[in-house]
């Protein structure tokens, strides 16, 4: 039985969680910090209370995720410190769920998400494309082969890892993004390190690789990988060996590799910025996810089920005109997947119930020439207007947020790439991009 831990200090709210949901899983309660940090167990599932009697629920999430980095953590909050729990989703928490929480609809958040494998990113396809790669990903996973991913951002390819990796007989899945791999630490976070083996480190320390053993590691966005750790995946790859940093004796591990990348690994092999023999090493088994342009059967399906998921986390029921279903699928989706559910979910929250064409065109940022999208005479006459004032609040907000974060590190900037949780080259391309200068000095 899937293992949850809930972690509150009210003794009649946390006799109703434990109710609600030991039906199906396996309960642990803990009512502080302390408490919940002294447990030994990694949990499937966290249902987390920020404000605690000796401290913040914030400071349990990292510590949880060391344990089992998929755990799957909702924070309960009370009204008023939503911008608490935006910060808990930042540090790795999937949702929150204001007090007083819907016990039902907790239950089955739960529910939906560890025990039936079936998050807001399923596979759902009635596309040939999308069903003859699933097929592929069927076949790949009754092997151990090394699989690499590539498609534009958004397009599924998470989605993917996560379905080859569920339909294996390997027990958990660990996740990284090589893009946000910190350059000087990377090959510790990967393989680990041993004690006194740079400064500061004062104890043994498992990697990624290790704490991936008997499942399954996906490297995000592969192309992003360091230069100099390269090597080291590829020796690992071919031998299931690897060394810990300042350690002598090398360890083995049985991991299965899932990789994936928005670029292309061809090139970079040819401009020298990405190992040839780790590139054909990492392509056992390669599979390419179209944009959800060239797929555009899957849009309404897709949008069906972000509604159906919004209407339960707003708790109210959605519909969608007929006009509002025309923009859409005429929409081209530069974002992919990933695009598509963010308008939905901005449109749910904007409407009354229903979503229309009038909501949908001002989140529609990138709008094709010669789309056949119905309009009604105020959209049309108000449409530029809306799209270029909703890209400068994007953009306003975006450039705001990255000078405070200058600010708060000093104008440290792979600081602020980790305080903003996105990767050096993002933060410098935005930089760029925004026209965000960092003032001389000397």
């Amino acid at each position: 039985m899937k293992k949850i831990l809930i972690v509150e200090d009210d003794k009649r709210l946390l006799e109703l969680f434990k109710k609600a949901l030991k039906v199906s899983f396996s309960i642990t309660t803990a009512s502080n910090i302390s408490e919940a940090n002294a447990l030994k167990d990694a949990f499937d599932g966290m249902l987390l209370d920020l404000k605690l009697p000796d401290g913040e629920g914030l400071d349990i999430i990292s510590p949880a995720l060391k344990k089992n980095p998929s755990c799957i953590i909702i924070v309960a909050t009370a009204h008023g410190s939503v911008k608490k729990a935006v910060k808990a989703i930042q540090l790795g928490a999937i949702d929150f769920m204001e007090k007083p929480v819907d016990l039902v609809g907790l239950k089955k958040r739960f529910e939906s998400i560890i025990l039936k494998n079936k998050n807001i990113s399923q596979l759902i396809s009635t596309s040939p494309a999308i069903q003859q790669i699933q097929e592929l990903c069927l076949k790949v996973t009754k092997t151990d082969l090394t699989v690499l991913l590539t498609g534009e951002t958004g397009a599924g390819k998470e989605v993917f890892a996560n379905f080859i990796h569920q339909k294996s007989s390997r027990k958990h899945l660990v996740s990284i993004n090589c893009a946000s791999l910190p350059r000087d630490i990377a090959e510790s976070v990967l393989f680990g390190h041993v004690k006194g083996a740079f400064t500061g480190a004062l104890g043994d320390k498992k990697g990624l690789v290790e704490a991936a053993d008997k499942g399954t590691l996906f490297l995000d966005e592969i192309g992003d990988m360091p230069e100099y750790l390269q090597p080291n995946l590829l020796r690992f790859l071919d031998s299931g060996n690897f060394r810990k940093v300042g350690a002598t004796q090398l360890e083995e591990c049985d991991v299965r590799i899932i990789a994936a990348t928005n670029q292309n690994l061809e090139k970079l092999v040819k401009e020298g910025r990405f190992r040839q023999d780790l590139f054909f090493r990492l392509s056992a088994f390669p599979i390419h996810i179209p944009p959800l342009r060239e797929r555009p059967e899957d849009i309404m399906p897709l949008v069906n089920l972000r509604m159906a998921h919004m209407a339960e986390y707003l708790r109210r029921d959605l519909y969608m005109n007929n006009s509002a279903k025309v923009l859409l699928k005429t929409y081209q989706f530069p974002g992919n997947v990933r695009e598509l559910f963010n308008i939905i979910d901005r449109a749910a929250v904007l409407s009354k119930g229903t979503i229309t064409e009038n909501i949908l065109t001002p989140l529609v940022k990138y709008k094709q020439a010669g789309s056949t999208t119905i309009e009604t005479d105020e959209t049309a006459t108000h449409e530029t207007g809306l799209l270029e004032e909703s890209d400068a609040i994007s953009k306003g907000h975006e450039g705001k947020m990255i000078i405070n974060s200058l600010k708060k590190t000093g104008g440290n900037k792979a600081a602020a790439a980790r305080d903003l949780s996105v990767s050096y080259k993002t933060l410098l391309n935005k930089m760029t991009k925004l026209g965000i200068h960092l003032p001389k000095t000397g």
